[in-house]
């Protein structure tokens, strides 16, 4: 859940720049003259990449976190599994189902 809050997250970010660079592109047949608009501009750009870039950084923790706790549940599933296997080997005579017994 946490990733794809993160993940609208990033996409909002990233669309927040997108619309921040075609707004400093000047349009066509508009005075491209204005110096001081174009270096704060540059200056927005340059502190929304820098956030950009902390939120990509924030996203491959979390994806790397993920993983390992995804790692860790196979090994503990992977584990019960195989005592579940042994346990059914000790108990031949027990049905395999549950529901294999009722009529």
């Amino acid at each position: 859940m946490r990733g794809i809050v993160s993940a609208k997250r990033f996409m909002w970010i990233f669309a927040l720049v997108g619309a921040v660079l075609a707004q400093a592109r000047p349009a066509n047949g508009q005075d491209s003259g204005q110096p001081e608009n174009q270096k704060m501009d540059i200056d927005k750009i340059g502190v929304l990449l820098q956030q950009l870039q902390s939120q990509i950084k924030d996203l491959h923790a979390e994806v790397h976190a993920l993983k390992a706790q995804q790692q860790s549940a196979k090994a503990d599933s992977d584990e019960l599994r195989k005592r579940l296997d042994e346990a059914n080997a000790r108990n031949p005579s027990e049905p395999a189902d549950a529901n294999s017994g009722c009529f």
